[in-house]
């Protein structure tokens, strides 16, 4: 997602997320988004966390507590953990008055089907969440029949470009 903003024109980013320690997956997203960022000589403008939430509401809570400390023109996209604190963040920074992808940019995590129905499809990094699903399925039956541990397996995470990042 990093090269892919970059790719895109963006050098102001912010990241919203949960506290240090209370998903360790979203923070290994975090680091890589960092990391990215980092191999291309951008640093993040602001990297809030919002508690423990993981919902829409706390989009809107990230939103309101990276402006309560930066202005607005200062960040020009935002990385959420996840697609449904995008989808706050959305509402919050449209709330600002903000017009999206125009004023500022917003990707998230997850690809949620919610996307299909909604007029601005967000931009995210979508998970294989059926096959992630049926392995370990697999992996958990073969251990109940005593099947010594399966390496682990790494699944492509696929981006989806949306509205709400600019175009090339």
């Amino acid at each position: 997602i990093a090269d892919h903003l970059l790719e895109l024109g963006y050098r102001r980013p912010a990241y919203i997320g949960v506290r240090k320690g209370f998903d360790a997956r979203a923070e290994k997203r975090a680091k890589g988004f960092r990391k990215g960022l980092e191999n291309a000589g951008v640093t993040l403008v602001a990297d809030k966390r919002i508690s423990n939430a993981r919902s829409f509401s706390a989009g809107e809570d990230g939103v309101a507590a990276l402006f309560d400390n930066t202005k607005p023109e200062d960040v020009d996209v935002i990385y959420f953990m996840n697609d449904h604190m995008a989808l706050g963040g959305i509402i919050a920074c449209e709330a600002r008055g903000m017009k999206i992808p125009d004023d500022i940019g917003i990707a998230g995590f997850n690809d949620l089907a919610l996307y299909r129905v909604l007029p601005l499809r967000v931009t995210p990094s979508a998970t294989p969440r059926g096959e992630m699903g049926r392995k370990g399925a697999q992996a958990l039956i073969a251990r109940i029949k005593g099947v010594k541990k399966q390496p682990v397996q790494i699944l492509p995470v696929e981006l989806m470009p949306g509205l709400t990042t600019r175009t090339c």
